[in-house]
């Protein structure tokens, strides 16, 4: 079944100051040791000839956080006091290629989809942004492919026009899919002091799934084609090559692990985080040891434009990687922001604030609903995010759709409502997250959500695809004994019991993919699936790049025009026994 990509794994848990104290060790002695293998690299290559340094620096998954995000993640507008964004990456990417004489920027795809400056420029936005870029290379992610290949043909030209050239070694050239017409190319040599360097890209393959590719959209298996380009390129004498590729953090490492000749992958789609970071999933670089006794170093850049990779490699005589260090930075609010750039974003930031006031519907007064209301029981809010959530996911296969009433901040407006009104109700920039859910899972998250000492509370779970009834006087009820009944929407429409033993396809929150306010088997089930999919070599669950305002904005849109402008009210019935709520037949 088609899913989403991989969200960031969580961090063990332990003491606090611990860890801080252990990372600011691991941070302070890291760049020495590997200053001085720096060093011992070039003095023993020095031997016998030059050694030849080369740095990489990358991003991935930008998703359009082109002013960057807050401290907690949510799209910024104005970058002054945000993390990231796209002038801040401009700006290291050029003050790296100043410190360093051998510089190559590379970008692993998903630059769109995700916040407004998308939804108003769409990909002419995207064109403008990534061809103002200093990208050496880049390659296509999934989301390139949500406005279907003819539109991506033309963002693929356009960057190649501005020699910002997209690489996909694993597409199919089928004559019938507009981006075999394309200046896709397989790979392409970049000369670094007079030295070559291979790039080759391997591009999302599960976009005729998880985005709008058109049904003519074929590739190549991903080793196979990896392997192909590597032998095109040692042909042609190049002993210094980069896999640039949107297919995620643990294939990276397979692929490592199988094709040789392979330097460094520039890798994307998981949102990895690496390094000494929160929630790193891996070292920075990780490397990986290969065929006859090689070794390829992998690195991934997080996503939303809030970080900047920058790995240094020493080769020897033979072209092998002796030594290396690197950074995954992230671009903090006090960083410089690149004037070109930052003069793009600001144009495209008028149309964002436009936006925000734009009317997208009326609504009647649905009755008692807000940020209280909604942790006492179901409200107009918190279904209308949880039928939001489905409709996103239905063509994914989702059959439910969970949301924590602490993810909602404030009621439905009765009148107008705008966009600016959908952002007060869902500040947070949540991403969606497809995962599959074992029944018992499910039932004990609805459980869970009754939990707080006398029921009501954040986490309190709004849904849709599913309906549950709460047992008589659940207040003097023990913890755990307060979920009498839950049923799930057959495909026929019918109401059938939740079976402990089924897979549900469930939409949810980030926040309660990754477990938070103790949601531990949400976050099991989707580190389950994630695993599973990454044995299959497909991505099983995780995040969309899609947030929660985004789905709700388009179906309350959606749910308007098809109502004469007045959004209706959504169907009632949800959490039968608090507020005098019933199941209806």
């Amino acid at each position: 079944m088609p899913s989403f990509l991989h969200f960031p794994r969580l961090r063990a848990a332990v003491r606090p100051g611990r860890a801080r104290r252990e990372r600011r060790l691991r941070i302070l002695a890291a760049p020495l040791l590997l200053a001085g293998a720096l060093l011992a690299a070039q003095a023993a290559a020095g031997n016998g000839g030059a050694p030849f340094e080369l740095t990489v620096v990358h991003t991935n998954d930008t998703h359009s956080y082109a002013a960057g995000s807050t401290a907690r993640g949510a799209p910024c507008i104005d970058a002054q006091k945000c993390f990231g964004g796209y002038a801040r990456i401009a700006a290291y990417a050029l003050a790296e290629k100043r410190r360093a004489a051998n510089v190559l920027v590379l970008d692993a795809g998903d630059l769109w989809q995700g916040t407004l400056f998308f939804s108003t420029g769409h990909e002419a936005f995207a064109k403008a942004i990534a061809s103002a870029m200093p990208y050496d290379a880049l390659t296509l992610g999934n989301h390139e492919l949500d406005l279907g290949c003819e539109t991506a043909r033309g963002y693929v030209d356009a960057l190649a026009r501005a020699g910002r050239p997209v690489l996909s070694a694993n597409l199919v050239r089928d004559e019938a899919c507009p981006l075999a017409r394309s200046a896709l190319a397989p790979w392409v040599i970049r000369p670094v002091a007079g030295v070559p360097v291979g790039i080759i890209g391997l591009s999302n393959d599960e976009v005729t799934e998880i985005s709008r590719a058109c049904p003519e959209t074929r590739f190549i298996e991903r080793r196979r084609a990896l392997q192909s380009a590597v032998d095109a390129l040692t042909a042609r004498g190049v002993r210094h090559i980069i896999a640039l590729t949107h297919l995620g953090y643990d294939v990276d490492q397979r692929l490592a692990r199988e094709v040789p000749g392979v330097d460094l992958i520039v890798g994307g789609h998981t949102h990895s985080v690496l390094g000494a970071h929160p929630a790193s999933e891996g070292p920075y670089p990780t490397v990986v040891a290969g065929p006859g006794g090689s070794r390829t170093l992998v690195v991934q850049a997080g996503l939303a434009a809030r970080f900047a990779g920058s790995v240094t490699m020493v080769f020897d005589r033979e072209g092998r990687v002796r030594a290396h260090t690197g950074e995954l930075r992230e671009l903090t609010p006090d960083m410089p922001r690149d004037p070109a750039v930052e003069a793009l974003v600001q144009e495209q930031a008028h149309a964002v604030e436009a936006m925000l006031r734009e009317p997208l519907a009326r609504a009647r007064d649905m009755g008692a609903d807000g940020l209280d209301y909604c942790r006492e029981a179901q409200c107009p809010a918190g279904m209308l995010s949880a039928d939001a959530y489905l409709a996103f996911g239905k063509r994914f296969g989702a059959v439910a759709a969970i949301l924590n009433s602490g993810s909602i901040r404030a009621a439905l407006p009765a009148g107008s409502i705008s966009y600016a009104d959908l952002l007060n109700i869902h500040p947070f920039g949540n991403r969606l997250v497809v995962a599959d859910v074992r029944g018992s899972e499910l039932r004990a998250a609805l459980e869970h959500g009754l939990s707080d000492e006398d029921v009501y509370g954040p986490r309190l779970l709004q849904v849709a695809g599913i309906r549950y009834r709460v047992v008589d006087n659940p207040r003097s009820a023990p913890v755990g004994a307060r979920l009498a009944a839950a049923e799930v929407r057959s495909e026929a429409g019918r109401w059938e019991p939740l079976r402990d033993e089924a897979l549900y396809r469930v939409v949810m929150n980030d926040y309660l993919a990754q477990g938070g306010d103790r949601f531990s088997m949400l976050r099991e089930a989707c580190e389950r699936t994630m695993r599973a999919g990454s044995r299959s070599g497909a991505a099983a669950a995780g995040e969309s790049g899609v947030t929660d305002i985004a789905a709700v904005a388009a179906w309350v849109r959606s749910e308007a025009a098809a109502h004469a402008g007045l959004l209706p009210p959504p169907e009632g019935g949800r959490i039968a026994g608090l507020h005098g709520v019933e199941w209806e037949p």
